[in-house]
């Protein structure tokens, strides 16, 4: 009873590893089907060279240059499968307008590899932000961060310089003030005694010298 249930377990255990013998070997030989023929891959990078070189289509280029989201390289892709199944010529430049449509949203292709691939594309583009456009961008944005900033600090000095001109103003303001008090007319100037001495002997005839004289003599 025993050895038919071990030798019943390990026929099962042999034809359950059998089977994950047989679908294995499909996960790992994922065939990625050209956008313009039938030639296959085993990489999608191997693909976008092959359509780069031979039809002159950057699937990667087109997705930047229309800053398509999953949803719009998913369109992307199946309207040139599209094309390319109807025979029909692609378009110069492929504007966001060829691919609104809400059918280009269903495969053309069965177990389209590509599809499941525009994730991995994505996410090496969100990575790889530094492009061209994108360093000719930042010297821009320093500049314009340092103009900002400079225009804050010459604000602040002209503020500053306001301040203190209004300062000066009202401290000379003050002082004239009080210099325009002094000499006003309503005001009576302190009486100069410095020739009140000779005035005074002006006025009885005699002058200091001749009297300095007379008490001498006497």
């Amino acid at each position: 009873m025993g050895t038919n249930s071990a030798s019943s377990w390990e026929g099962s255990n042999t034809s359950e590893g059998s089977n994950w013998l047989d679908v294995e070997p499909d996960m790992e030989n994922i065939e990625i089907v050209s956008l313009f023929d039938d030639v296959t891959f085993s990489t999608l990078p191997a693909m976008l060279d092959y359509c780069k070189k031979q039809y002159r289509f950057d699937l990667l280029d087109n997705i930047q240059r229309l800053r398509l989201d999953f949803l719009g390289a998913v369109r992307l892709t199946n309207f040139i499968r599209t094309q390319v199944r109807d025979k029909s010529t692609l378009p110069k430049q492929i504007s966001r307008e060829d691919i609104e449509d809400e059918r280009y949203l269903s495969p053309v292709l069965n177990n389209d590899a590509v599809l499941f691939s525009l994730d991995e594309i994505l996410g090496v583009m969100s990575q790889d932000e530094e492009t061209p456009a994108n360093k000719a961008k930042a010297p821009i944005d320093e500049l314009l961060d340092r103009n900002k900033r400079l225009e804050a600090e010459l604000y602040t000095v002209r503020e500053r310089f306001t301040n203190y001109r209004l300062a000066v103003e009202q401290t000379l303001d003050r002082r004239w003030g009080v210099d325009d008090v002094l000499h006003s007319p309503l005001i009576p100037r302190p009486k100069d005694t410095s020739n009140s001495y000779f005035e005074s002997y002006a006025a009885n005839g005699t002058e200091p010298q001749n009297s300095k004289t007379l008490a001498i003599e006497d």
